[in-house]
């Protein structure tokens, strides 16, 4: 489901109804190329990704850094991402001691005829490559919990500190 129309804003409302309606289909993977920093929306959402956690799916939230203060991404029951300059396509780099657990890649594959310096580049797509190996990590192991997903990409990952 996209939320955002011509701007890249919608109203956390939006957002919220979004996720309900995502967990209550049992979308087992949401991925979330956003994040919210106004703290009135914390409790609601957290209930949401908790509720997400606890019916076995996965959500993953992108950041700006790995120690940003956005949500959903700094919740335990979520995957935060954020872009790492130092990863390329192929590489996930795990913050054991940050608020967002990834970093990856932050560029989209390439496009023939456009150089990648040119191409979009940011957290979301950073998180779309986490989001990806979380895929087919499900698809390998469709019966696996949030939380052994979580360990299968630690396994994966370079330390960062």
């Amino acid at each position: 489901m996209k939320i955002f129309l011509i701007e890249l804003n919608a109203p956390v409302s939006l957002l919220l109804a979004a996720l309900e309606w995502a967990i209550d289909k049992n979308i087992k993977i949401i991925h979330l190329s956003l994040g919210i920093v106004r703290e009135e929306y914390r409790s609601e959402l957290e209930r949401l990704c908790q509720y997400a956690s606890d019916k076995g799916i996965m959500i993953l939230a992108a950041a700006r850094s790995p120690e940003d203060l956005v949500y959903p991404a700094v919740f335990d029951t979520v995957i935060g991402v954020c872009r790492d300059h130092g990863c390329d396509e192929t590489s996930i780099c795990y913050y054991p001691e940050s608020r967002v657990e990834f970093g990856a890649y932050g560029q989209p594959r390439a496009i023939p005829g456009l150089p990648q310096e040119k191409n979009f580049r940011g957290n979301s797509f950073a998180v779309a490559h986490i989001t990806a190996r979380v895929a087919q990590l499900l698809e390998r192991n469709p019966d696996a919990e949030p939380l052994q997903v979580r360990e299968m990409l630690i396994k994966m990952a370079g330390k960062h500190s």
